[in-house]
């Protein structure tokens, strides 16, 4: 396979270059960070506070992702203060660590200017600063990934960094499944794709290539199987209620959300034109550029991971929007080294501006819709209103509070947290956690007869002031008719004695 020899690194300009533009992205994703951190950020919060004999034991059977990113987290707090800034600056660090692995991919295996576009692009890209901002394992799931891609590359090299690549691609691969289950999907695809691409070889009798694949999936596979003997456990036992909400979709469903998450941008409906454009430049790419070794990996290794998703969702769906995020590195070096590989430089220029101007407009458009629901304001309005109580349904709810109200505060909440039971099984990690006991609907409308203000907050099937047939039969029509994200999340103050007015409406 003839490839476009790599450009020598060590250029003053080139590595002013690459630093400029990390700094950037590192300053571009803190002055963007200061937002509430989501329902699912909360919960990492929650394992991070666990010793590290339950991160890593059998404890873990109850919740669905693995404990790397959790034991990190751990470490991390015990460095930082409790604030939301400080807490980011973790996945922040990472983000643009794996941007920095991605400018390295592409200068060794392509070129200097693809090394800076893709610096470039992936600080601008509202998708990574999301990922950066997100205080879960996705952001470093995505970092060992790029590891051990450069691990693959350095073996395929077979020089005297070959032993040094197969190692470092079991050590990514290892690091990425035990951030999250799902990259599992890694460890299949990209030894396959690494077979298909030197199969030539392996026909003309070279059978060191196919040992040596064998022996990087074993390095990798073997100190899985801890973690995949847990994952058995999960979808057969209670835990299954982690993900059993998940629903079935269609091979086209799951091709839109591969689509809509796995590049480079946010808010589909708002930037049609940006996306197209992002296709279009992963089309120049793949054509100029299939026959180079790093465009032609990152290429199979998408279409076999979506494979590998599609299939495992038949069985079991798991594809939920942050399952493909991190596929979005392979269209940054797609469409680097594309633009990069055009021959005139005032091209290169004019294709890389419009793609900036494309996704800076997109990372604008996005920033406001990057807080999804304002926990930080919500318990800062309930503590400022002096004898309120919050109203929570599920026993998740009562952790997220929890630790809101510690991030926050630096303590417990300063208001009394009343938890609704719910009917619902799911996110069991958080079952057995609440501090306080959960009451059902009787029990809490006595409970909340004598309280003087109540604030509920309400998520998905979270809804106390639905199961306590607070709102009319027109008024709960109208709240299940909205969009999820539209329904409202906080509500009140409402008078507690409401509540028992309300008691002969049908539950």
């Amino acid at each position: 396979m003839q490839e476009q020899q790599a450009t020598p690194t060590r250029s003053i300009g080139f590595a002013v270059a690459i630093g400029a533009g990390l700094a950037f992205a590192f300053a571009l994703r803190v002055n963007l960070a200061d937002y509430s951190p989501l329902f699912d950020e909360y919960a990492s919060l929650y394992f991070a506070e666990q010793p590290l004999g339950n991160l890593w034991g059998g404890w873990m059977e109850r919740e669905t992702n693995p404990p790397l990113f959790y034991t990190l987290l751990k470490l991390w707090r015990e460095l930082v203060s409790g604030n939301v800034l400080s807490l980011r600056l973790l996945p922040i660090l990472i983000g643009v660590a794996h941007i920095g692995v991605i400018a390295w991919l592409c200068a060794r295996f392509h070129s200097r200017t693809a090394a800076v576009l893709a610096v470039l692009i992936l600080a601008v890209a509202g998708q990574h600063i999301y990922l950066s901002h997100l205080v879960r394992g996705y952001g470093l799931a995505m970092l060992a990934t790029s590891v051990s891609l450069a691990g693959a590359l350095l073996w395929w090299e077979d020089g005297g960094r070959r032993k040094l690549g197969m190692a470092l691609y079991a050590l990514g691969a290892v690091a990425a499944f035990y951030c999250h289950t799902t990259m599992i999907g890694w460890q299949i695809a990209v030894p396959a794709a690494l077979l298909a691409l030197r199969m030539a070889e392996i026909r003309r009798g070279e059978w060191r290539v196919f040992t040596d694949l064998l022996v990087m999936a074993l390095a990798a596979g073997i100190p899985s199987l801890w973690w995949i003997y847990i994952t058995i456990l999960q979808i057969t036992g209670p835990s299954i209620d982690n993900i059993d909400w998940i629903a079935k979709t269609g091979l086209g469903d799951l091709l839109g959300m591969a689509k809509q998450h796995g590049l480079l941008v946010r808010d589909m409906p708002f930037i049609r034109s940006t996306v197209y454009l992002l296709f279009a430049l992963i089309g120049l790419g793949l054509i100029r550029q299939l026959r180079n070794r790093l465009v032609a990996l990152s290429c199979l290794v998408v279409v076999g991971c979506v494979a590998f998703y599609a299939c495992v969702h038949l069985v079991q769906p798991i594809s939920m929007g942050r399952v493909f995020n991190w596929l979005m590195q392979f269209a940054a070096i797609i469409i680097a080294c594309g633009i990069a590989s055009l021959p005139r430089l005032w091209m290169r220029l004019a294709a890389g501006a419009l793609l900036m101007l494309a996704l800076g407009d997109n990372t604008y458009r996005a920033h406001d819709k990057l807080a999804e629901r304002d926990w930080r304001g919500s318990v800062q309005i309930v503590a400022r209103d002096p004898g309120a109580v919050l109203l929570v349904q599920h026993v998740s709810m009562a952790a997220n509070a929890d630790q809101a109200c510690k991030l926050e505060f630096v303590s417990a909440c300063p208001f009394r947290v009343l938890l609704l039971k719910s009917p619902r099984s799911s996110n069991y990690w958080a079952h057995g956690f609440a501090a306080t006991p959960a009451l059902d609907p009787a029990d809490m409308r006595r409970a909340l007869a004598g309280v003087g203000k109540v604030y509920a907050i309400s998520i998905g099937d979270y809804t106390p002031l639905v199961s306590l047939a607070f709102y009319t039969p027109a008024q709960i029509s109208e709240y299940w008719a909205m969009p999820n994200y539209e329904r409202p999340f906080l509500e009140g103050p409402f008078p507690g004695s409401a509540f028992a007015e309300r008691a002969n409406v049908a539950e």
